[in-house]
């Protein structure tokens, strides 16, 4: 698959979700992640923007591993979107910290991810905890 047939795949995996707010498409936060990823021409940042979009479509979406490889989804894109989900189980901090064993591209989507949901009409008890993690990410625990 190429990037926009991954974006076209995010937008329909998120159909119907919406933002906080209950009027902003849930797609729209996955583009803004995107956006800031993976700026470059080549194929390593198709793979970055193409994680970007899909970041959420397990966690937050009506996908599986599954259903990404039957749709196409390069084995490297579902790698990264499976070491960007976060197990319903595990403790936030916790999961961040595993981060700091992946490529420094995941960290990179992962604080772009944290960039949008704070610009997204955060409670004071998700600042906190987005800036937690974000000092984790850039190795200050």
């Amino acid at each position: 698959m190429n990037t926009e047939q991954v974006k076209e795949l995010a937008h329909k995996l998120h159909e119907g979700h919406f933002r906080r707010d209950g009027v902003t498409p849930y797609f729209a936060h996955l583009e803004r992640v995107a956006n800031r990823v993976g700026n470059g021409d080549s194929r390593n940042d198709e793979i970055i923007k193409q994680i970007a979009y899909l970041h959420d479509s397990i966690e937050d979406g009506r996908a599986s591993r599954f259903e990404l490889i039957r749709h196409g989804v390069d084995p490297t894109v579902i790698e990264g979107v499976l070491a960007l989900t976060k197990d319903k189980y595990d403790d936030y901090l916790e999961y961040i910290k595993t981060l700091e064993y992946t490529h420094s591209y995941i960290r990179d989507i992962k604080i772009a991810d944290i960039l949008d949901n704070l610009s997204d009409s955060p409670s004071k008890k998700q600042i906190i905890k987005y800036a937690k993690a974000l000092l984790i990410l850039h190795g200050v625990d």
